[in-house]
């Protein structure tokens, strides 16, 4: 009854749609469709069609989305982490640094990797378990914001509807990616005051993309070199340890053989001894009987 009455009272108070929508995106999937045609119909009831009819549109999140959603009110300071990553991602890219855009792509596994378990748990907590599908469109989602500011925003701002895919060149497309995202008024001063900076945005744009662009197909050229050197390594790791395997048996034999070359060695000045005594008796014995 509260909530109905609360309902009621976000709608005739004008309440933009944004507020009645965060609400919403913080339920579960299960609970989600149930409480929006409520609202729905609380909001028609106390007169406002027109926002009645904006609640009513509201799309119910993906499991993946919901999951996201829920990372950005329980632990926005992980999703910050993401984004500010992000952000160096593209800062590097547009300075064509290299050893810092192989260094920051492999920290950006890892980081996806630990936020996407983290993102797991929460559901889990919340008693949904994820599928394995659902849980590769979290990785692809964060791996989203990583690449682009839009996604990066439409992670954070706990709305989310569908995962998100990035190609790591061309813009996220965001096309139906957050709900109540129209909204806001934008008046003709508004509007007049910022068209200027967009275009100029805009074409800062285009360029940090052709910039980024280039640095990932750099990056991808390098990662295949990268691959080819770590092979090379392992194979030749592999062949020294099978000479130096073949080296150690040369060793055994030839210790061996030295020890055997010493022995005959002892054995022969033995032999030499012993000859050289019987040749020294029988020359005496020639000269007594001579």
């Amino acid at each position: 009854m509260r909530m109905a009455q609360s309902l009621s009272s976000l709608a005739s108070s004008g309440v933009p749609l944004s507020s009645v929508a965060d609400d919403l995106y913080a339920l579960t999937p299960g609970e989600f469709t149930a409480a929006r045609n409520a609202r729905a119909a609380d909001a028609r009831k106390a007169g406002d069609a027109e926002l009645s009819a904006q609640v009513r549109a509201l799309s119910k999140p993906s499991a993946s989305a919901w999951a996201i959603n829920l990372l950005a009110r329980e632990s926005p300071s992980q999703l910050h982490k993401v984004c500010a990553l992000g952000e160096s991602l593209r800062q590097a890219q547009t300075e064509l640094d290299r050893d810092e855009l192989t260094r920051l792509s492999r920290e950006r596994r890892q980081l996806v990797h630990v936020v996407s378990t983290e993102v797991a748990e929460l559901a889990s907590q919340r008693g949904l378990r994820l599928s394995s599908s659902s849980l590769e469109e979290i990785e692809g989602t964060l791996q989203a914001a990583t690449a682009d500011p839009g996604a990066a925003d439409a992670v954070r701002s706990g709305r989310l509807v569908r995962a998100l895919t990035s190609t790591g060149v061309d813009p996220v497309d965001l096309t139906d990616a957050v709900a109540a995202t129209g909204e806001a008024p934008a008046t003709s001063t508004r509007r007049a005051s910022t068209a200027q900076p967009s275009k100029a945005a805009g074409a800062r744009r285009a360029e940090l993309e052709r910039s980024a662009k280039k640095a990932e197909k750099d990056v991808r050229s390098l990662d295949s070199h990268l691959a080819d050197i770590l092979a090379g390594r392992e194979s030749a790791t592999t062949t020294r340890q099978r000479i130096s395997s073949q080296l150690a048996e040369l060793d055994r034999v030839l210790a061996d053989a030295d020890e055997e070359a010493r022995k005959l060695r002892r054995e022969r000045a033995a032999l030499v001894r012993t000859a050289e005594r019987a040749r020294a008796a029988a020359d005496r014995s020639k000269r007594a009987g001579g």
